[in-house]
C-alpha cells in the first residue's frame, strides 16, 4: 500500500470516526512550562536537602506565586482555578546538564488520586554532560478539583507522591 492510500485512509476515519459517535477523550492537561532552570536552591528548603523528585499542587492563586517565586524564574500565567489544578514535578538541584522531566499523560482522577505519567530523563553513565548546576521542572495544568493525592509515575514505577492536607 503506498504512502497516498494510507494518508487517504487515515483521512477517511478521522472524519467517520465522529459520524459515528466515536470522539477521542477530551484532553485534561496542558504544559505550562518545563525546563531545566529551576532555581538551585529550590532542593534546600527548611534547612535541610530536599529529597528529590517531589510534587508541589496548587489549587488557588496565592499558592500558585509562592511555589512559582521559590522554585521557578518569571512569573506564572493565569489559571482557572474554579475548575483547574496546577501540578509542579520538581527534580531540585542536580550537578550536572542531561535531567529533564516530560509529561506524557495524566489519568482522570479517580477517589481523588491524580496519576501524572512523566518521563525522568537522566544522563547516561558514559555520557558527556555539561558541567553546570541545574534544576529539572515540569509545571502542568490539570482540568480537575478536589484532587487529594498526585502520584508521578515514571516508566510504570511511583517515583513521588503528594498527599494534600
Amino acid at each position: 500500500m503506498n504512502v497516498r492510500r494510507v494518508l487517504l485512509l487515515l483521512l477517511a476515519l478521522s472524519l467517520a470516526l465522529p459520524i459515528l459517535g466515536v470522539t477521542p477523550a477530551p484532553r485534561i492537561w496542558k504544559l505550562l512550562k518545563a525546563g531545566i532552570d529551576g532555581v538551585a536552591a529550590s532542593s534546600g528548603e527548611e534547612g535541610g536537602r530536599r529529597r528529590a523528585p517531589w510534587i508541589e499542587l496548587a489549587a488557588d492563586r496565592k499558592t500558585l506565586d509562592s511555589i512559582w517565586k521559590s522554585h521557578l524564574p518569571g512569573k506564572p500565567g493565569d489559571a482557572d482555578f474554579t475548575a483547574e489544578t496546577v501540578v509542579f514535578l520538581l527534580l531540585g538541584a542536580q550537578e550536572t546538564g542531561g535531567y529533564a522531566i516530560e509529561p506524557v499523560t495524566v489519568e482522570p482522577p479517580a477517589d481523588g488520586v491524580l496519576r501524572v505519567h512523566a518521563k525522568l530523563i537522566q544522563p547516561m553513565g558514559d555520557e558527556p554532560v555539561t558541567e553546570a548546576v541545574t534544576a529539572p521542572y515540569a509545571v502542568i495544568e490539570v482540568r480537575a478539583r478536589g484532587i487529594r493525592k498526585v502520584e508521578w509515575i515514571n516508566d510504570g514505577r511511583l517515583l513521588a507522591t503528594k498527599v494534600v492536607e
